[in-house]
C-alpha cells in the first residue's frame, strides 16, 4: 500500500466513524481486503480498522501526518477513542 492509498483509507475511516458514510463504493472491499492483509478477523471494528492504521503510521515515522488528518478532517474528538 502506498502513501497515497494508506491517506485515502484513513480519510474514508474517519468518514465511516464520523457520519457512517463511506468515501467510494469500493471501500467496502478495499476494507475487507486489508482487514484479511493484516490479520483482522473479517466484522473487526471501524475503530480497530483505524488502530492498525495508526500503527502503520507510527511504524513509518509519519504519525504527525495522522494526527494532522484527523484535525484536517475535524475529528480530533475520535483520537481519545483510540
Amino acid at each position: 500500500m502506498n502513501k497515497l492509498q494508506l491517506s485515502m483509507f484513513l480519510s474514508n475511516q474517519i468518514l465511516v466513524l464520523k457520519t457512517g458514510m463511506e468515501l467510494t463504493a469500493q471501500a467496502k472491499r478495499f476494507r475487507a481486503d486489508f482487514k484479511k492483509m493484516v490479520g483482522l478477523r473479517a466484522n473487526a471494528s471501524h475503530l480497530d480498522v483505524v488502530r492498525v492504521l495508526k500503527q502503520i503510521y507510527i511504524d513509518n515515522g509519519i504519525e504527525n501526518e495522522f494526527i494532522e488528518k484527523f484535525k484536517s478532517l475535524r475529528a480530533e474528538h475520535l483520537l481519545e477513542q483510540l
